[in-house]
């Protein structure tokens, strides 16, 4: 059993990407002496606009402490930018208490849906424990008024074995899930790696986007059940 959730992101390799995306801004920044940029360019959107808005197309979410140039643009320019998502059928979700932005799939007001983008995410059933108990961590922690939150790779592990059922036979399958979870969330952007400590995690803001509190109660409930009726091996 599997909890699906809207993902946010459209590129295999986002690392790879972030690379290319930086470099390639700043060579086109240095040589920009027009509005337009290319031969046949009927883009009205400035060159940093643009970037900000190829990042919150192709990244999971965009961060002020990652793009804290292109967050000001999207503060500075944000109907241009909105404009162009809706056009996708995309909405901007902007958080500027916490300070990051995502997109997420329009709902048409008359029901149904409109061609999309996105692709749906199925987490495990560990990840979504993880994802269930980082957000009552970073709520937690957020209204004790902590404005960074961390989590040490052995919590994230009791967390898990908490939720493990007891007549569990194949632990070496089991831990490897467990492991396996820990990077699937730190590749969605949910867990940030530390520098200098391979242990030790910050917990990313949008995880209070990701799971609102009435999707964090059925969650929960869901995890429950599923633990209880012995759907893992």
């Amino acid at each position: 059993m599997t909890y699906e959730s809207t993902a946010y992101d459209l590129v295999d390799d986002p690392e790879a990407f972030e690379a290319e995306a930086d470099e390639l801004g700043t060579e086109i920044e240095e040589s920009d002496t027009g509005p337009s940029l290319f031969g046949g360019d009927r883009g009205e959107l400035s060159l940093t606009e643009r970037r900000t808005l190829v990042i919150l197309l192709k990244r999971k979410y965009l961060a002020a402490d990652k793009y804290p140039r292109e967050w000001q643009t999207l503060l500075d320019s944000r109907p241009l930018i909105e404009m162009r998502l809706n056009e996708l059928f995309q909405v901007l979700v902007l958080d500027e208490e916490r300070e990051f932005a995502f997109k997420r799939s329009a709902s048409p007001e008359g029901g149904g849906t409109f061609p999309t983008l996105l692709h749906d995410r199925q987490y495990t059933l560990e990840e979504t424990v993880l994802l269930v108990e980082l957000r009552q961590r970073y709520a937690q922690e957020w209204s004790s008024g902590a404005s960074v939150v961390h989590v040490d790779r052995e919590e994230l592990l009791v967390w898990l074995e908490m939720y493990r059922r007891t007549d569990v036979t194949n632990r070496v399958g089991t831990r490897r899930r467990e492991g396996g979870a820990i990077d699937g969330l730190v590749d969605e952007g949910i867990l940030i790696k530390i520098d200098g400590d391979s242990e030790r995690f910050r917990v990313a803001p949008v995880i209070n986007s990701v799971l609102t509190v009435e999707k964090l109660r059925e969650l929960r409930q869901w995890v429950v059940s599923d633990v209880e009726g012995g759907t893992q091996a």
